[in-house]
C-alpha cells in the first residue's frame, strides 16, 4: 500500500543491528520484512535516529534557517480555514451571542456561520524570505473568503527591514502603516509574528508537525510493517506526555519517512484544548531541488473527531537574489511603484516616531496628527478576524516548540 512515488534507492544491508530486550527484538523482525530481505526496510536504529533528527530540526530552528540556508527564497502556498459546527452546538452559540459584535465568541460564531454558507476560507500566501541569517521578509495575503461582517476579505501585505516594518492593507481603501520595532508596536498592531504566518504553514508541508512529539521515542513493541514500502510506527513521549502513531514510507535514498497519516493523543488530562490531540494526513510528497529535502503537497489537519480544520497546500518555491529583496521589500509608497502591488496608496498611518501618538497622512491633504489609535479602525478590524483564522494553530505551533525547547534545556541542566 504505497503512496504512488517513485521507487526509492534500497539502503544497503546493515552489517549489524543490535537490539536490546526480548519484546525489541521481536517488533525489530517484523519491521526487517523478511519477504523481500533486511536490506530493503530501515532498521529500529535508523528510524529512531530519523525522528530525532525531524523533531529536533523542527523545534529548535523556528527561523526554518536551514532550509533557507545561504539562498534567499520566494514560496507559495495556501492556506484553507475549515469552521465546522454541528447544528446544535451552532444553535446553542447563537442563542449565547445574539448578535452582540462584542461578544467574545462573535468572531467563531460568523466563521461558523460563513463555513455553511461558501465553504473554507482560503488564503493565498507568498512570501519572500532573507537566507543567510537575514532578516528581511515580505508576505503577501490574498483572501477568498468574508470577514464576520460579510464584507470580502481585504488583501494585505506585510514587510520586515533592518530601518522598519510596514504593513500594507488592500483596496477598497489602500493604507500604508510603518512601524519602527526599536521603538515598539501599539496596542494590537504588533506585526512582528506575521513571518511566522508564512513560516508556520511552510513547516506543517516540511515536518507533517513531527516536533509536537518533542523527544519521541519508538515503541517498538506497538510497531508494525504493513507491506515493504508503508511502515506504522507507535510513538511516545513521555516529556510532553503524548502518544502518536505515525503511518509513512520509507525513502532509503535520503534516509527518511514520508509521513502519509500522522495521529497524535495528549495523555495529559490538564492539556489546553489545541494540545489535546489532532489527526494529520500529509499526501503529493515530492523532492523539491530548491529546497534540498522533501515536501508535502498537501497537508490536511483534522480534530480527534475527524472534522477537517485546516489544510495547507504547497505551490512552489524559486530563489531570488539580494537586488531582487531589496526591491520587493522596500517600504511602499504613494510616490514610487511597489515590488508586487500596483495599489494606489490613499492614506499613510505612520507610527514609527512613536507608537503612542501615530500621525496620519493623506497624499491630498497632508499630515495631521490622530486624535486618538483607534480611529485605525480599518486595520484592528480584519486584524481581529484574520487572528481568529490563523491564530489558533500558529500559537499551538509555537507553544508546543517553546515548550518541547524548554524542557530539553531544563533535561540537559
Amino acid at each position: 500500500m504505497g503512496l504512488g512515488l517513485p521507487a526509492a534507492k534500497r539502503a544497503p544491508k546493515p552489517k549489524s543491528a543490535k537490539l536490546v530486550g526480548t519484546s525489541l527484538g521481536v517488533a525489530a523482525s517484523l519491521l526487517l520484512g523478511h519477504a523481500r530481505g533486511a536490506n530493503e526496510t530501515p532498521t529500529v536504529e535508523v528510524l529512531q535516529k530519523w525522528l530525532e533528527a525531524e523533531s529536533e530540526s523542527s523545534r529548535s530552528d523556528p527561523d526554518l534557517a536551514h532550509v533557507l540556508n545561504a539562498r534567499s527564497l520566494r514560496v507559495r502556498l495556501a492556506v484553507e480555514s475549515h469552521h465546522p459546527m454541528h447544528p446544535t452546538a451552532l444553535d446553542a452559540l447563537r442563542r449565547e451571542v445574539k448578535g452582540d459584535p462584542r461578544h467574545p465568541e462573535y468572531v467563531r460564531l460568523a466563521q461558523a456561520e460563513n463555513y455553511l454558507k461558501r465553504g473554507a476560507c482560503v488564503e493565498r500566501r507568498t512570501a519572500w524570505m532573507q537566507g543567510g541569517g537575514g532578516h528581511m521578509w515580505r508576505v503577501n495575503s490574498d483572501f477568498d473568503c468574508v470577514t464576520d461582517v460579510g464584507q470580502a476579505m481585504p488583501s494585505h501585505d506585510t514587510g520586515w527591514r533592518p530601518d522598519g516594518a510596514w504593513l500594507l492593507n488592500g483596496p477598497p481603501r489602500p493604507e500604508i502603516v510603518l512601524f519602527d520595532p526599536r521603538k515598539g508596536f501599539p496596542p494590537n498592531r504588533d506585526i512582528s509574528g506575521f513571518k511566522d504566518l508564512a513560516l508556520n504553514p511552510f513547516r506543517e508541508l516540511l515536518f507533517a508537525r513531527i516536533g509536537w512529539l518533542g523527544e519521541p521515542q519508538i515503541d517498538a513493541a506497538g510497531s508494525r510493517l504493513e507491506d515493504p514500502d508503508q511502515l506504522e510506527l507507535r510513538v511516545v513521549s513521555k516529556s510532553m506526555q503524548r502518544i502518536g502513531t505515525i503511518r509513512a514510507r520509507w525513502d532509503a535514498s535520503t534516509e527518511r519517512a514520508l509521513v502519509s497519516d500522522f495521529k497524535l493523543e495528549s495523555t495529559d488530562v490538564n492539556a489546553p484544548a489545541f494540545a489535546r490531540g489532532f489527526m494529520l494526513r500529509a499526501t503529493g510528497w515530492l523532492y523539491e531541488p530548491v529546497l534540498s529535502r522533501w515536501i508535502a503537497g498537501r497537508v490536511e489537519i483534522r480534530s480527534l473527531g475527524g472534522d477537517l480544520e485546516r489544510a495547507f497546500v504547497y505551490t512552489d518555491a524559486i530563489p531570488i537574489d539580494e537586488k531582487q529583496l531589496e526591491f520587493i521589500v522596500a517600504t511602499p509608497s504613494p510616490d514610487k511603484a511597489d515590488g508586487v502591488r500596483d495599489w494606489r496608496i490613499e492614506r499613510i498611518l505612520d507610527y514609527s516616531a512613536d507608537p503612542g501618538a501615530p500621525v496620519r497622512h493623506d497624499p491630498f491633504l497632508g499630515r495631521a496628527p490622530l486624535i486618538t489609535a483607534s480611529s485605525d479602525t480599518s486595520t484592528s478590524r480584519w486584524l481581529r478576524y484574520l487572528g481568529w483564522a490563523t491564530g489558533v494553530v500558529l500559537v499551538g505551533a509555537l507553544i508546543v516548540i517553546r515548550l518541547a525547547r524548554k524542557r530539553a534545556t531544563a533535561d540537559v541542566g
